[in-house]
């Protein structure tokens, strides 16, 4: 029996303590009748190593072929886009605090992935957004398709990543391939995609 492991939950910043207690209480039974666990990035597979150090743990990361096409139209106002489901771990308030900032400017921000027009988190980051009055530029577009997805993608001006926890990062990587610009927190596997130069300069800009 090999468990498929697509993330380390306690690795979330936002997850509870009593959750990450309860996890790990489950996880250490049922990784008793495991003979290895295959994970999907680097720092997970460094996470369940320390976690179940008697198991092998096998990287098996996803494949992303560079499809590029990316041609955002030259007029018109900037595209943002966003992609992942809605929650604490994935799109923190505090960004929408900084988009602020642009509120004068002219830009829309679409934001692609599971969204709960009724859940608790979903109600106050529309509060924090119509607090700031970004209601008119930040648009909360659902689930796609993944053609939809490349098509609007390639249609941006730029991705933003305001995500805190990722095994790999797959939209990101979606993102870089089509040759899009992209913004992220160094979550899941990015820097190791970009390489230590590369890295290191984005860093050293700030």
């Amino acid at each position: 029996l090999w468990l498929l492991a697509h993330y380390f939950p306690p690795q979330d910043p936002m997850l509870a303590e009593s959750e990450q207690a309860a996890w790990i209480t489950c996880a250490t039974q049922w990784l008793r009748f495991c003979t290895g666990i295959l994970v999907v990035g680097r720092r997970v597979k460094a996470a369940w190593e320390r976690f179940a150090p008697g198991l092998h743990v096998i990287l098996a990361e996803p494949a992303v072929p560079i499809v590029g096409g990316h041609t955002p139209p030259l007029e018109g106002p900037l595209r943002i886009v966003s992609i992942g489901n809605v929650s604490p771990s994935k799109f923190p308030i505090e960004v929408v605090q900084h988009m602020a900032r642009l509120e004068t400017r002219h830009w829309q921000w679409q934001v692609l992935g599971e969204w709960n027009s009724s859940g608790s988190y979903e109600s106050l980051l529309v509060a924090e957004i119509a607090r700031h009055n970004l209601s008119q530029h930040v648009h909360f577009v659902g689930y796609c398709e993944s053609t939809a997805l490349i098509s609007i993608m390639r249609q941006a001006d730029i991705y933003v990543s305001p995500s805190l926890f990722e095994s790999f990062g797959m939209a990101t990587a979606e993102a870089l391939s089509i040759g899009l610009p992209t913004l992220c927190f160094d979550v899941g596997d990015v820097r190791h995609w970009l390489g230590t130069n590369a890295y290191k300069s984005i860093v050293e800009l700030g």
